[in-house]
């Protein structure tokens, strides 16, 4: 609706919109449906998914792991974490999977087995921990405990190897050691059996050679000794420090993280269409700041009517005076006759940013609440594009506006029309010009609506939307 009311300038070029708590709240009583829809069904979602999962169960058993390093406490901790961290890659070592799948009833192969499986280090210490995963709580724990021996069984094996050869070696020098200590021992009898062995010079040789049997035997001692050692201190120690039990409840699925999550994600993705539809939605509403983004008051808000069909309809003034509607309209009217108490305007326009958002219901229901109030009102349809007054109040459109401003030396009166409410008439639009805009920028239409203006109390006119021609503009200027 337009009047003297100052009109303001709008800018479109830019916008700053700020979001505060009151804002989200709104949009989120808007939305409540997709608040709650969206994540309630993501959960009934994960609920069923989660329902027809297998239970998994999952058996550990922990190995303890010494190195064979002689190093103070500490150190000896140290190596012992380091070597696990290296064993737990022996877990899925194709040997030991291979002799573990084939003890496992009923069996499995090499491969099924190493996505059973799952080992980690416990931090800070030298537990090696092995896992087993299966919908069988008591098959998990007898498979852990098989991983966990073959591997034991493997290590064992590398440090059996390892002492034997490391000791054959140690023999090979010892007998190389007792071969030419055997050979020395002959050239000692054969210098003492010499016709010369009482000679200085053969004393002599006689005393290095027994120099260097006891120098052989020593070494030939130690190396006894480093077998003895190597036999005891056999490498690495891989021990089953805690066999695995059965469990008693599985680790998978997990219901509640599964709804939690999807009831999470249910929020976050409502948010995001809240954001997206928002965004996309032009409409206005009621909840705008009018003021600020008019200029202007906002002098009443009137709700969509249910079950309304084009024609008389339209008229809720008179079909329901009581309703939530007509008391808007009421409301309306109250608010012009407050802004004219300082300066007097008789003539008003009413348009809408686009067709069929209600301006000539309200123009028509607005100009009976005045009349109903005994102003003399007169209702013009000046829309030349979709005329509806007349279908509207049920009259003729054969003459009308159009023919007023063509001929205007023809009275007013000669399109007037009265209606079925007392003081309202109404000027249809009359035949469609060619050329509505050339039309209603005449003279004739300004001297028009001033003539009226002093005929009657009140001159409404229904303009076409603003925002799909020109015409509403050029009528603004003359009320």
């Amino acid at each position: 609706m337009q009047s003297a009311l100052p009109i303001p300038h709008v800018t479109t070029g830019g916008s700053h919109v700020d979001v505060d708590l009151r804002q989200l709240a709104q949009r989120a009583r808007r939305w409540w449906w997709l608040i709650v829809a969206i994540p309630a069904a993501l959960a009934v979602l994960a609920f069923v998914y989660t329902s027809r999962q297998d239970q998994l169960y999952l058996a550990e058993v922990s190995l303890e792991v010494k190195t064979s390093a002689n190093d103070n406490a500490y150190d000896a901790l140290l190596g012992s974490e380091r070597q696990a961290k290296t064993y737990q890659r022996l877990v899925t070592n194709n040997d030991v999977l291979t002799a573990a799948a084939a003890r496992v009833d009923p069996p499995v192969t090499a491969d099924v087995l190493a996505e059973m499986i799952q080992s980690r280090v416990e931090p800070d210490t030298s537990l090696l921990l092995i896992g087993v995963s299966d919908t069988d709580p008591a098959r998990a724990a007898v498979i852990a405990n098989i991983v966990a021996d073959e591997l034991v069984k493997l290590v064992d094996a590398r440090n059996t190897a390892e002492v034997a050869e490391r000791t054959s070696q140690l023999q090979a020098n010892i007998d190389s050691l007792q071969d030419e200590i055997d050979r020395d021992r002959k050239r000692i009898t054969t210098l003492e059996n010499a016709a010369d062995a009482g000679t200085q010079s053969n004393l002599a040789k006689i005393a290095d050679i027994n120099d260097k049997i006891t120098r052989n035997q020593n070494s030939i001692e130690l190396y006894r000794t480093q077998i003895g050692a190597t036999i005891i201190n056999q490498g690495d120690s891989v021990k089953i420090f805690s066999p695995a039990i059965a469990p008693t409840a599985p680790y998978a699925p997990r219901l509640t993280l599964n709804l939690m999550l999807a009831i999470l994600m249910g929020l976050m993705i409502a948010a995001g269409v809240i954001l997206v539809l928002d965004y996309l939605d032009n409409t206005v509403k009621s909840s705008l700041d009018f003021p600020g983004l008019a200029g202007g008051p906002l002098l009443a808000t009137v709700r969509a009517v249910d079950k309304m069909k084009p024609g008389r309809s339209q008229l809720f003034m008179l079909d329901e005076p009581k309703g939530m509607a007509a008391e808007s309209i009421r409301l309306l009217r109250t608010n012009i006759e407050f802004a004219s108490a300082t300066r007097e305007m008789t003539s008003f326009s009413l348009t809408s940013p686009n067709s069929g958002e209600g301006k000539s219901t309200i123009a028509a229901n607005l100009a009976i609440a005045l009349a109903q109030a005994g102003f003399a009102t007169m209702l013009i349809d000046a829309d030349f594009r979709r005329p509806t007054q007349h279908r509207i109040f049920g009259t003729a459109n054969d003459r009308g506006l159009s023919m007023l401003l063509a001929f205007p030396e023809n009275d007013w009166s000669v399109a007037a029309q009265p209606t079925m409410v007392p003081n309202l008439s109404l000027i249809p639009a009359g035949p469609l010009p060619p050329n509505p805009a050339d039309l209603l920028s005449l003279d004739r239409m300004q001297s028009l609506v001033a003539e009226l203006g002093g005929q009657v109390d009140v001159v409404l006119i229904d303009s076409p939307p603003v925002l799909a021609v020109s015409d509403p503009l050029i009528v603004a200027s003359q009320v």
